[in-house]
């Protein structure tokens, strides 16, 4: 069960998510309820996707076998000077 803590930051997610859709509500008039049952599961999903990121890439950059900079090599844009 989650503490006073964790409460209190779902509470607190939780109304300005409501505050944030009723502002909306003025532009999209239809389904404000059923927007609100589903607008909780972006910041799980961001979370859980930075988590699993992180996991995969930090052992994958510190095991590396090659030491070699990274360099990004930009696209021709067909830009003249």
């Amino acid at each position: 069960m989650p503490q006073w803590n964790g409460l209190l930051l779902g509470a607190t997610c939780l109304i300005q998510f409501l505050v944030s859709l009723s502002i909306d509500q003025r532009y999209e008039r239809a389904g404000f309820l059923r927007h609100y049952f589903w607008v909780i599961w972006y910041p799980l999903l961001y979370w859980v996707l930075s988590t699993l990121t992180a996991v995969v890439a930090v052992p994958r950059t510190l095991l590396a076998s090659r030491r070699q900079r990274a360099r990004w090599n930009s696209p021709d844009r067909g830009i003249q000077p």
